[in-house]
């Protein structure tokens, strides 16, 4: 289950989607969170820039998807909501929103964006 899988932290990493995918086409098996500090190549949507300073938090989920790929389109949506319900917790009084397809926003300011990528592996 991914809310039990290790955490592997990065002071810089070039990307934590890139250093997932790496991983899913070495065919490392098991969940996996993949945290960094600062990326020097993050990216967002449509293969867009990310700008990935230092003093922000980068994270990807690697794992296998129930369902597989037919259930992938699930996950953008659903990871939004569950970064409000957990900025809910901390933000008191701002106004929180999921704008589709991707931003978590917060008084009206981008928090966060999501990317969710999923693929197939040789197995």
């Amino acid at each position: 289950m991914i809310a039990d899988a290790p955490v592997l932290w990065f002071d810089e990493i070039d990307s934590t989607n890139e250093e997932a995918r790496r991983r899913a086409q070495a065919e490392e098996t098991g969940a996996v969170w993949l945290a960094g500090r600062m990326q020097t190549a993050g990216r967002g949507r449509l293969g867009r820039v990310w700008d990935s300073p230092t003093g922000n938090l980068f994270v990807t989920a690697l794992f296998e998807a129930p369902g597989g790929l037919a259930n992938a389109t699930r996950y953008p949506f659903a990871s939004g909501l569950a970064v409000l319900d957990a900025c809910a917790a901390f933000i008191e009084g701002g106004q929180l929103q999921l704008k589709w397809p991707n931003d978590v926003r917060a008084d009206g300011e981008k928090l966060c964006g999501i990317l969710v990528e999923a693929g197939t592996t040789r197995s």
